[in-house]
């Protein structure tokens, strides 16, 4: 029998997850800032617009 790992998050806390985070959206979730086009291969999800200050700490 393999073990599989718990899951990070809940199924209600992914769904929620892909509502509201920049992958997802090309958006910040703060501000509203549009990411550049090339967004989906960022590893580091900090807002674009340098006065919001929204930073991404779920990853």
């Amino acid at each position: 029998m393999i073990l599989q790992p718990r899951p990070r998050w809940t199924q209600e806390q992914q769904l929620e997850l892909l509502n509201w985070h920049p992958l997802f959206t090309g958006r910040c979730p703060q501000c509203g800032a549009e990411y550049k086009p090339n967004y989906t291969s960022s590893v580091h999800w900090d807002c674009p617009n340098p006065e919001c200050g929204w930073m991404d700490d779920t990853v």
